[in-house]
């Protein structure tokens, strides 16, 4: 479901991402609310936020910076978000991709709120026009005051 005010549209075979309040993500009429794991929440969101191919190595340490076994849990946890994606998509691998060294998301294929948050605040920045950059201001404070804050109760240094 696509709400009007979010001034996002996703892509014909996408999917949308609510990152403000408590992670969700949505495609083909299905919603994921609650993940397997907190990291995979964390995993998901971070992967959405900063759209390019992260080392595997760079993820485990941002998800785990005191465990020397990072690798692996981060290994175990792409596994159990893959499998809660396929609750509502058969093919997650074509949204989380990911090989030996690195795990990314292919951002043609995905909107979040986040996104269009920056979008509209862009947007507010560029415009002589007052007007312009009040209504795209209103617009950052609606996809924003709806749901409260970023990943609301994820206290991870990343996050905050």
């Amino acid at each position: 479901m696509i709400r009007a005010d979010s001034g996002r549209e996703p892509p014909a075979d996408g999917w949308e991402a609510d990152l403000f309040g408590l992670p969700r993500v949505r495609y083909g009429g299905g919603t994921i609310d609650h993940f397997p794991t907190r990291q995979a929440a964390l995993l998901l969101a971070y992967l959405i936020t900063n759209p390019h191919r992260h080392t595997r190595d760079e993820l485990a340490y941002l998800l785990w910076p005191d465990a020397e076994t990072g690798r692996p849990r981060l290994s175990l946890t792409l596994w159990r978000l893959r499998q809660a994606l396929r609750e509502i998509c058969p093919d997650p691998d074509v949204f989380v991709v990911a090989d030996r060294d690195t795990i990314g998301i292919d951002s043609t294929r995905v909107t979040s709120d986040v996104a269009s948050f920056r979008q509209w605040v862009q947007r507010a920045a560029k415009p002589d026009d007052t007007a312009a950059r009040r209504e795209a201001l209103e617009e950052a404070v609606k996809v924003y005051g709806d749901a409260g804050e970023f990943l609301s109760g994820y206290y991870d240094v990343w996050v905050l």
